[in-house]
């Protein structure tokens, strides 16, 4: 099943799943990532794997222009979803 980034009705999905479950799972209180960086870097590494992502996709410049779309959105909105003590 895939994992969605977003909200209906902007959802992103298939080329960046791998990025989008690492940043869910990323969140999550006493997660492995969430442990050892803040929330910032979680989000610049979430960055990073949807561009990885995008430069291999179908469409690559549309996918860069939805990795950097939904990295905004992350670093505005996010923090409502994480569960770590760093809340940068």
């Amino acid at each position: 099943m895939p994992n969605y980034c977003g909200i209906k009705p902007f959802l992103v999905g298939g080329w960046a799943d791998k990025a989008c479950k690492w940043h869910d799972e990323a969140y999550t209180k006493g997660s492995t990532q969430q442990r050892f960086i803040s929330r910032e870097e979680v989000d610049k590494a979430f960055l990073n794997q949807l561009l990885n992502a995008a430069n291999g996709a179908k469409y690559a410049p549309l996918r860069r222009l939805q990795a950097y779309t939904f990295y905004r959105i992350v670093r505005l909105f996010g923090g409502l979803w994480w569960e770590g003590k760093m809340k940068s």
